[in-house]
């Protein structure tokens, strides 16, 4: 692992930290809760690869 996906991990983890201090958001059908952080999710997923994106994810929940 190079400085480059280092960076890259740490990045997204600081993004998927800040999404979670936004609330859900209110969705029409009952009990199932929408945040932001789930769009970090998809996002690092989508930028980052599986690879990193589990590295990221890893991360994210210590």
């Amino acid at each position: 692992m190079n400085i480059k996906d280092m960076m890259f991990i740490s990045l997204f983890t600081a993004i998927i930290g800040i999404l979670a201090f936004f609330r859900s958001i209110p969705v029409p059908f009952p009990s199932v809760p929408v945040t932001a952080q789930t769009l970090g999710v998809m996002l690092a997923s989508g930028v980052l690869g599986a690879h990193r994106c589990g590295m990221t994810l890893l991360l994210s929940s210590c």
